[in-house]
């Protein structure tokens, strides 16, 4: 089973809409430990968690901008 159909509704949405919906904007904070027993908030790093449809449309831009920039 393919996610295809989904995310090129989500996509034409976000085209004829001309805006990304809130949801969209938010992501989650997750902070990972740098050792095995972290005390203190020096040692995790903090990684924001943002929703996959929105790297997915970021990396289709990006690749198809690269050869453009490329030229320049």
């Amino acid at each position: 089973m393919s996610i295809k159909d989904d995310i090129l509704v989500i996509f034409n949405q976000m085209h004829f809409d001309g805006r990304i919906i809130e949801r969209q904007k938010h992501g989650i904070m997750v902070c990972l430990p740098k050792t095995d027993n972290p005390k203190t908030t020096a040692e995790s790093r903090p990684i924001n968690l943002v929703k996959r449809d929105y790297k997915i449309l970021a990396r289709i831009i990006a690749n198809r901008l690269r050869p453009t920039i490329l030229t320049c």
